[in-house]
């Protein structure tokens, strides 16, 4: 927020207002076959320079009431959390001569690159932690996405990296990747004894992974970026 905008000679106005611009249209523009509103979750991560304006905003109920926000916190930053060290916040130097062709939202990337880093402020890990407890216990957001973690028990690691999550957090996606969620209700397969009924699970999950398939192809994509990513998901092995 507030970084000069050198193209045309502005400034940012930094991710919690784009958040609010997003929550504007999700909420009151997007509906779902007239059923509902659309579902969205937005993602900041810990090492940002907003991060901590994002921790708070939603504990004003009136802004963001379109989008569901989270933190997505690293190893490290747990790390210094339970060692009690510092945390910074930094962002890519933006005078880079190639910053607009370089910089994807991948930190690690462009650090990997010795590309340059602003450094923004320094905070105790262990404040920043209490701010998102807090702010979670009064107004139930942020969320928490320990995302180094899911990468790290991802089984897909070997093609992809995951960024964030779908709206409701049952699963953690790669950059355009789709969510094609299915459950099963497991106490249908308890019979009056008690016993659990595996053979019959493993028929009916066989039936429902057969259909959730079949979505992929049934399925309308507004991106070709989204159906590329749903049909690759078959072919990686």
């Amino acid at each position: 927020n507030g970084a000069r905008v050198r193209k045309v000679n502005g400034t940012s106005s930094g991710p919690v207002n784009w958040a609010a611009l997003y929550s504007a249209a999700n909420h009151d523009v997007i509906q779902q076959g007239g059923s509902r509103r659309g579902a969205l979750m937005l993602m900041l991560h810990d090492w940002h320079p907003d991060v901590i304006e994002f921790i708070h905003v939603k504990e004003d109920l009136t802004k963001i009431p379109g989008a569901n926000l989270s933190v997505c916190l690293s190893d490290q930053f747990m790390e210094a959390v339970k060692s009690d060290g510092d945390w910074t916040t930094k962002f890519p130097d933006h005078t880079d001569a190639e910053y607009d062709d370089l910089w994807d939202g991948d930190i690690e990337a462009w650090e990997a690159m010795g590309k340059p880093v602003k450094i923004y402020e320094t905070y105790k890990a262990r404040d920043i932690w209490k701010q998102i407890c807090t702010a979670a216990w009064q107004s139930a957001e942020p969320g928490l996405h320990f995302l180094d973690r899911s990468n790290k028990w991802s089984n897909t690691w070997y093609f992809e990296k995951l960024l964030s999550t779908n709206p409701c957090g049952e699963q953690p996606l790669g950059a355009w990747a789709v969510c094609n969620l299915g459950a099963m209700n497991l106490s249908a397969f308890v019979d009056s004894q008690g016993q659990f009924d595996y053979d019959g699970l493993d028929k009916n999950v066989r039936v429902a992974m057969r259909f959730m398939d079949n979505v992929v192809d049934a399925n309308f994509y507004f991106y070709e970026e989204n159906e590329r990513r749903s049909l690759e998901y078959r072919d990686w092995e």
